[in-house]
């Protein structure tokens, strides 16, 4: 499975922001992170990659329940919800 781009994964979620209604909202989470990331020194970088990435996804309400959920550089951040048994 090829990994998609990080421009193609912004376009994506900015057309999906746009359905819901959220896509100021995201523009905005984009152009904070793309401002301070810079920044950091580059100890922190991918923890604050990482801390983007989970304030999109609670803007959003968008990871994978499918699969393994929420990974970021093969790390599971956030399993996959379990299917909820029928009785």
């Amino acid at each position: 499975m090829t990994v998609p781009s990080e421009q193609i994964t912004r376009s994506k979620l900015l057309k999906y922001a746009a359905l819901i209604g959220a896509k100021e909202d995201l523009e905005q989470l984009f152009q904070k992170w793309d401002a301070i990331i810079p920044l950091a020194p580059p100890d922190e970088r991918e923890a604050m990659a990482h801390m983007a990435i989970m304030e999109c996804e609670k803007l959003l309400d968008v990871y994978s329940a499918q699969g393994d959920g929420l990974t970021i550089n093969g790390k599971i951040i956030i399993p996959a919800a379990k299917k909820k048994e029928q009785v």
